[in-house]
């Protein structure tokens, strides 16, 4: 390990750090979401879509869509 990643760390260490908390969130999510038949998981889409349209920007909806898509993988 050379001077400078001790003084400043990784790359791969800030990005760890950076999105631990997203991966943090989207684990909570995982009950309400594993509770949903596969209609309701599919309907999120449209969820998604309209909230989408109505301003919330892509990365405030990442998480949520990211718990869907990882439910859904799981059951195929």
């Amino acid at each position: 390990m050379n001077l400078l990643t001790k003084l400043f760390g990784s790359r791969n260490k800030k990005n760890l750090k950076r999105i631990t908390p997203l991966v943090k969130s989207i684990n909570d999510l995982e009950g309400k979401y594993s509770k949903m038949d596969d209609d309701g998981l599919r309907n999120q889409k449209n969820l998604f879509i309209k909230q989408y349209e109505s301003g919330i920007s892509l990365d405030d909806l990442l998480v949520e869509s990211f718990a869907v898509a990882r439910e859904v993988a799981k059951r195929k």
